[in-house]
């Protein structure tokens, strides 16, 4: 086996066409067994300025690369396992004025000559109404020590690189222009994510100014990080959005120390836009989750609807007011947002009817939780009737992972909307934890209070054997439910959304995961929407 290029070549009556030729007369022994699949040429001048590519072409015994400009000082050749995964590349001189002769240039194509690959491709694909100058990328997580917070710095000419975040004033270092990012061969833009200090990691995307209001609150504390805000300043009057991208390895130092890839789209605080997401891994089919095409409009449309009650018209708009009318409407609030900054509104206690209702029919037929439905999780639970508004429950099974939780009572109390739309409530000094809707405690009480209150989003709490059926979620006649959940699904692809804090449960959280190294990348779709 040989590698090579030649260069300098001519073209039909005269006319000379710069030409770069790879060879390789065994192509599939190059990186054990035909990994290599693809390979990329970038050429660039003097200066370092893109003048050429990137192009990719399918590898093979004789790969041509064509109309490279008199200036080209240096190709990059990148060899693929896949498009999006890198297996290494190199850098050569060329000058192709000076070259008549298509001399070959032998390169040593020694796989283990060459680092590891340790970060993975992130692409982004653009079709919105803003240019790549006005789009602004963010990438944040934590450690995997989970101590500190870091973000993607890119270098000019370098891989990006985490590092520890600073205070609020230094926003403008914390993203990059979508234009600054590796020009991708179809218009599109990528970075090389490293894996590691992406435990957590979310993606956040700005349209039309950067965001401000991210750095540490306490510059002595590298883990008190502030987060953008849809309702305060000095983000709320602008158009962003974000998902989630994190890498985690075990926290078991006696367990295999490699990393997996979680990724997916969030709109539990809030929806603005309508990303879309695709992983695409070795041996697999494409998979992708997000929303489905022009899904703001139909989104922003289904909250003007007759069947969409008032409570839940809750717009965050180009001017910064949260109102009932769409406006200009930069996002639409979730209702955890929404009774966070109205505590006492309408919608604050908006499922109360059902939920007491439910309360009250527990008082003489006991709730029974056996755990036989679709999506087994491994509890079991049995409770005595409701009594003063209090159920008992008794954990009664639990997977061998949790020896402790069997046999604990919990105490609960009938939930307010408030506590059902947070999926959570304060946890007062003195009291025990497995006797509050407080996401804490022991596994088994966390498990159980998912399951109640994933329910009673859904409208189903009343009748345990709904609580898996997708069919009968955000169906009840009186409309007491979560709208904002039922909107988000039906605008959703597969109609899977992770829209409220337990929407994981019974499958309805569409989370892609996979382990890292058979990642080949990791596409984000910007879609085509009005600008507000």
């Amino acid at each position: 086996m040989w590698t090579g290029f030649a260069c300098g070549e001519d073209g039909e009556a005269g006319q000379r066409v710069n030409t770069l030729r790879l060879v390789d007369d065994t192509p599939d022994l190059a990186y054990d067994a035909g990994a290599v699949t693809l390979v990329r040429a970038l050429g660039r001048d003097a200066d370092g300025e893109r003048v050429y590519g990137p192009v990719e072409a399918t590898y093979d015994e004789d790969v041509p690369f064509s109309d490279f400009p008199e200036d080209t000082a240096t190709v990059e050749l990148t060899f693929l396992r896949a498009q999006g995964y890198g297996l290494a590349s190199w850098t050569e001189s060329v000058d192709f004025p000076a070259d008549d002769d298509g001399e070959i240039i032998l390169m040593d194509l020694a796989p283990d000559a060459h680092p590891a690959k340790t970060a993975f491709t992130v692409r982004i694909e653009n079709d919105s109404p803003y240019e790549a100058e006005e789009i602004w990328v963010t990438v944040i997580g934590k450690n995997k020590e989970k101590t500190a917070f870091y973000y993607l710095e890119y270098p000019a000419g370098a891989d990006a690189k985490a590092v520890p975040f600073g205070g609020t004033d230094d926003f403008a270092l914390y993203s990059t222009a979508l234009s600054a990012l590796t020009v991708e061969t179809d218009g599109a833009f990528s970075f090389q994510c490293p894996r590691e200090d992406l435990v957590s990691g979310r993606i956040y995307l700005s349209f039309g100014a950067q965001l401000e209001g991210v750095g540490l609150n306490d510059l002595a504390d590298p883990l008190s990080l502030q987060l953008p805000s849809p309702t305060g300043a000095p983000d709320y009057n602008k158009l962003w959005e974000f998902m989630e991208l994190s890498a985690t390895i075990p926290d078991d130092l006696a367990a295999p120390q490699l990393y997996t890839l979680y990724a997916n789209t969030s709109v539990v605080d809030f929806f603005s836009i309508g990303i879309g997401m695709t992983m695409q891994s070795q041996g697999k089919e494409d998979r992708v989750v997000g929303f489905v095409d022009d899904a703001r409009a139909s989104v922003l449309a289904a909250f003007e609807a007759a069947n969409t009650p008032e409570e839940f018209r809750n717009y965050v708009n180009a001017d910064g007011g949260i109102t009932s009318t769409p406006n200009s409407p930069l996002r639409v609030l979730a209702p955890v947002q929404k009774v966070a900054i109205d505590p006492e509104g309408a919608l604050a206690s908006f499922l109360e009817p059902a939920i007491s209702a439910a309360w009250t029919g527990y008082e003489t037929t006991p709730l029974d939780i056996p755990d036989t439905l679709s999506r087994a999780y491994g509890y079991t639970y049995t409770t005595l009737p409701v009594s003063g508004g209090v159920m008992e429950a008794t954990c009664t099974g639990a997977p061998s992972s949790d020896p402790l939780s069997p046999g604990e009572v919990y105490m609960l109390s009938e939930p307010t909307s408030r506590i059902s739309f947070e999926c959570d409530a304060p946890l007062e000094a003195g009291e025990d934890v497995n006797n509050t809707w407080h996401n804490g405690g022991s596994d088994g009480h966390k498990r159980l209070g998912s399951l109640l209150l994933a329910a009673i989003n859904r409208g189903v709490l009343a009748t345990y054997t709904d609580w898996d059926d997708a069919d009968k979620f955000f169906t009840r006649a009186d409309g007491q439910y979560n709208h904002y959940a039922r909107i988000m699904h039906a605008s959703a692809i597969d109609n899977k959304v992770y829209s409220f804090g337990y929407d994981d449960i019974y499958g309805q959280d569409p989370t892609l995961s996979d382990a890292l190294d058979d990642v080949d990348q990791m596409i984000l779709a910007i879609p085509a929407f009005d600008r507000p």
